[in-house]
């Protein structure tokens, strides 16, 4: 294409050659190329627009990024209320050499931040391509599901079972979390909310809403413990989202299934005399995970059996000369646990770092990306991408 050509000529000509290709081969080509070049390509190009395809072509394109082996790491920063971060990588070792000189933090502007009073949006989960986004507004946080690959938002309905004279109180606060239960085949999302009373005293009350049903309903047994912390999304696993209590000796669950909380089994006198601080949960090779901070190396425990508190165990062990080296500001508060590579190493979100790969056989640290930006929220998406992801 000529130089002097403007943009819409060159996208015009874009559209005319590659209009007439086989449906199969454009999905083909599509599924190679970079998250944020298949976004626009589905702007520009009406010819390539998947919203509108058959499903078995949708399908074709969720089977050929999971031959890929790609994975995105999506960051929030404190100071940026318009957009998302994120950087695509490759798990297969071979690409990842390859990749290397394009890893970058790329942003995506949000096509609903024009609506929304100038507040900053926080990354709540993601679950089947999708992200839950949080913004921070007066007196409740909107709440959004987003596609980053086709750019579709759904802004959800307020929760009218909330008091306007409660969620205007000082020291209402809200935890949230946002998963997919495949037996209703719907997605969900949870807030659990509070407000001190009195000294002795918090009201809690927690509230449940369905993408199929588009309302929010009451759930009916909240825990007495607090737990979570504000705007940082319930961790999916087992089909249950997870959160750490606030005092540090326990996980709250929340069945997607049966829409009830409950206690996770642990056996806390073994990991409470073997452990340090209890720092956050994480998902590692399938298995729920605890990261605790030993006050001189990081220990990640590992449920391998669901629901048997014996099934607990020592998984992983981040040495001393690593904690050392990385964990100056806040301890294992700095290192975010984001999961596990197909060649074993362990994803790690260093604060004031970066992205790296920590080889747990060797306590190898690989830089896969510098950043000396404070990541308030990051979330690793590495799951299919469903059609009724795509469609949305």
């Amino acid at each position: 294409m000529a130089d002097n050509e403007t943009n819409p000529e060159k996208l015009a000509k874009f559209e005319y050659f590659l209009g007439p290709l086989p449906e199969e081969m454009k999905i083909e080509i599509l599924s190679r190329m970079p998250l944020k070049s298949v976004a626009q390509s589905r702007a520009v190009c009406r010819a390539w627009n998947l919203t509108h395809g058959d499903p078995s072509l949708l399908n074709m394109f969720i089977s050929c990024n999971f031959a890929l082996n790609r994975t995105w790491v999506f960051l929030g920063f404190g100071d940026i209320h318009t957009s998302v971060h994120f950087i695509e990588l490759s798990d297969d070792a071979g690409q990842e050499e390859n990749d290397k000189a394009d890893h970058k933090i790329r942003m995506i502007d949000l096509p609903f931040s024009d609506d929304c009073s100038p507040s900053r949006f926080w990354i709540v989960g993601s679950c089947n391509g999708l992200l839950c986004l949080a913004q921070s507004s007066y007196p409740r946080p909107r709440i959004y599901l987003y596609n980053p690959f086709t750019k579709a938002f759904k802004l959800l309905p307020k929760n009218y079972l909330i008091s306007k004279v409660d969620c205007r109180d000082e020291s209402y606060k809200s935890v949230f979390g946002f998963g997919y239960n495949p037996s209703a085949r719907d997605y969900t999302v949870v807030s659990v909310d509070y407000m001190k009373i009195s000294e002795q005293e918090e009201k809690t009350t927690a509230y449940v809403y369905t993408f199929k049903s588009n309302t929010w309903t009451r759930a009916k047994n909240v825990p007495v413990h607090r737990f979570g912390t504000r705007f940082m999304g319930g961790v999916l696993a087992g089909g249950r989202l997870h959160w750490l209590r606030d005092d540090k000796l326990g996980i709250v669950s929340f069945d997607l299934a049966d829409n009830f909380f409950r206690e996770v089994e642990m056996d806390l006198p073994l990991m409470v005399k073997n452990s340090g601080r209890w720092r956050h949960i994480a998902v590692l090779g399938g298995y729920l995970s605890l990261v605790v901070d030993d006050s001189c190396q990081i220990v990640i425990w590992g449920m391998r059996e669901y629901g048997v508190k014996e099934s607990w165990e020592r998984m992983y062990t981040l040495g001393h000369s690593f904690y050392e080296e990385y964990s100056f500001v806040g301890g294992a508060n700095s290192v975010r646990v984001l999961g596990l590579r197909k060649n074993g190493d362990i994803l790690l979100a260093i604060q004031f770092y970066g992205l790296v790969s920590y080889n747990p056989r060797d306590g190898a640290v690989e830089f896969i990306l510098d950043c000396d930006m404070f990541a308030e929220d990051c979330v690793r998406v590495s799951d299919l991408i469903t059609p009724s992801a795509l469609c949305f």
